[in-house]
């Protein structure tokens, strides 16, 4: 099976990525934003996973990424309250933005499985 994780440099999303890639294939989107590059540094090597440094708010990055996909995993997103009111536009686009163009992605792709904990 294969699985994408968005946010998989994320404390959650790498823990995910991790567990995942024992027995399937996994594909991390990451705009290393707020996750960190450390948290898959000894993913990246595993032949089960693809690392792609990129943003949700791509469709075009996840049109080209999902087809295939058993199951979605949307962990990214800007988790920060003072970040939000700080910037509430970036926050907005990351939040908002980003899942709906998941959705939307995900959808036209014909992957039914979404898992959003975020």
């Amino acid at each position: 099976m294969r699985y994408i994780v968005t946010g998989g440099a994320g404390f959650i999303g790498s823990n995910l990525a991790d567990t995942l890639a024992q027995h399937h294939d996994v594909v991390i989107i990451d705009n290393l934003a707020t996750g960190r590059r450390e948290n898959i540094e000894h993913l990246l090597d595993h032949p089960r996973v693809n690392f792609i440094e990129g943003s949700i708010t791509d469709l075009d990055l996840l049109m080209d990424t999902f087809p295939g996909a058993d199951g979605i995993f949307h962990q990214a997103a800007i988790p920060s309250v003072p970040r939000s009111v700080k910037d509430p536009l970036a926050s907005n686009e990351a939040n908002v933005t980003g899942t709906l163009d998941v959705l939307v992605a995900a959808k036209d792709c014909g992957v039914s499985t979404i898992t959003d904990t975020i």
